[in-house]
């Protein structure tokens, strides 16, 4: 579809829903309309090409792209898996045998013998892709400079700095740890995996909306409203111990002095993948995504 396309076509759609056909499962094979029915309006070719455009648009909108792919459509991201270790699990055999004695009735006594087997066992993990290596670079670079940022202000300037640099200079031992490249590409994979997997909201179970059988004045009402829990996201952040233990920090150091520049990458993460919805339902030829 294209912008010449007739406003009765021009609808809304889900940018997740359009990605969903890129999966595996999702991919069908191409068949033609039965009488009567249409083809349909947006293949997966079609959700694959508009996201070519995209990228062929510049530096930025590559970016929003991969974004937006990195929540809906986690294949660009997963290669080959490959082992990254082994762990020993135990297993425990139960297993019956007869003692060769009997009981006062005549019978044979049996007894149960438990045998403990460990075996080894290989964890496997998706190797990394290019595209994953780009996206963790950016997140490098945007903490690396809101860090750097802070340390290097002067106490006494009153600039009101940005929502994500809101956080004030960290210690002289904390910030030589914290800008190590080593810390900073595993806090790079914290953030990304946060924003891949975050916390379902226990309210709203996900759904983003509740549905309440009776109104504020006790009458019976059906009605749907957004989560006040969540913010109708359907999901929540994760808790600052779960963030301080995937950076292995500790959780005061993390609440105390990393958790601003934390959030504000993950706030990069949310413009970026709301400008990709954009550009992808544009390219289609749809309205703007809800």
């Amino acid at each position: 579809m294209t912008a010449n396309t007739p406003q009765p076509l021009r609808r809304r759609r889900n940018p997740a829903k359009l990605l969903a056909r890129l999966n595996p499962k999702g991919i069908g094979l191409p068949t033609g309309a039965g009488r009567g029915s249409a083809a349909s309006i947006e293949s997966p070719l079609d959700v694959a090409a508009a996201l070519g455009a995209i990228g062929w648009q510049g530096e930025g909108p590559r970016l929003a792209a991969m974004v937006l792919c990195l929540r809906w459509w986690p294949g660009l991201f997963e290669g080959p898996a490959k082992v990254i270790g082994y762990r020993d699990v135990s297993k425990r055999i139960t297993r019956t045998q007869f003692t060769g004695r009997r009981d006062a009735n005549g019978r044979a006594v049996r007894d149960q013998v438990i045998t403990v087997r460990t075996e080894r066992v290989a964890i496997e993990a998706p190797a990394p892709t290019p595209a994953m290596d780009r996206l963790l670079g950016l997140l490098v670079s945007r903490l690396r400079h809101s860090i750097t940022r802070n340390a290097s202000r002067k106490r006494g300037s009153r600039k009101p700095a940005r929502h994500s640099e809101r956080g004030e200079a960290l210690p002289p031992a904390l910030l030589e740890r914290v800008t190590a490249d080593r810390f900073m590409l595993t806090w790079a994979r914290a953030v990304a995996d946060e924003y891949r997997n975050p916390n379902q909201c226990p309210t709203c179970l996900g759904y983003g909306e509740r549905l309440h059988l009776v109104d504020v004045e006790g009458k019976p009402k059906a009605m749907v409203s957004a989560c006040d829990f969540c913010g109708g996201g359907g999901v929540i952040a994760w808790s600052g111990k779960r963030r301080a233990k995937a950076l292995t920090i500790g959780e005061h150091a993390f609440r105390e002095h990393l958790s601003p520049y934390h959030n504000g990458a993950l706030i990069l993460l949310r413009e970026l993948e709301w400008r990709g919805a954009r550009m992808l339902v544009h390219r289609l030829g749809f309205a703007d995504p809800d």
